[in-house]
């Protein structure tokens, strides 16, 4: 037993998030954050997105992707690079150097789910990003802002 530094009202505080995995399939959903961060080797960067689900039954859950935007290994730069493309496209971004551009706008997403492992349990991975049902954006090549050669570009 634990006795309490003070009265504690479940009633007035927000319960738990749940990050279980939503089922595989697609969802109309968009990039509510985004942040350039060191990868866990200390020896790249990582854009990591939290997508959220806009619509139908899981209306509201994230979702989350990593993507290589800098590392040793060209092939993980290379898929990245085209997720981010698709994204960009999704979303008609175009040539950007900001991810806010990318932030609120209405996309499709494919959600599959990685195997559970004795160390990890299983989770989702966007396998896909499209432009969202009836969506007026086109995907352009017009720059949003200033454009800087980049490694990954």
């Amino acid at each position: 037993m634990a006795q309490l530094p003070g009265a504690f009202n479940s009633s007035e505080e927000k319960g738990m998030d749940d990050f279980s995995p939503v089922p595989v399939g697609k969802y109309l959903a968009m990039i509510v954050e985004s942040e350039l961060k060191d990868n866990s080797n200390q020896n790249g960067k990582i854009l990591s997105l939290r997508v959220k689900i806009i619509d139908g039954e899981h209306k509201g859950r994230l979702v989350f992707d990593n993507l290589n935007i800098v590392n040793p290994s060209e092939q993980a730069m290379e898929i990245s690079r085209k997720a981010l493309a698709s994204i960009g496209k999704a979303v008609g971004a175009g040539t950007f150097t900001d991810t806010e551009v990318l932030h609120g706008k209405p996309m499709l997403i494919t959600v599959g789910m990685t195997k559970a492992t004795p160390q990890y349990p299983a989770r989702n991975k966007i396998s896909f990003y499209d432009r969202a049902p009836n969506s007026p954006l086109e995907g352009t090549d017009k720059p949003n802002g200033d454009v800087a050669k980049t490694p990954w570009s």
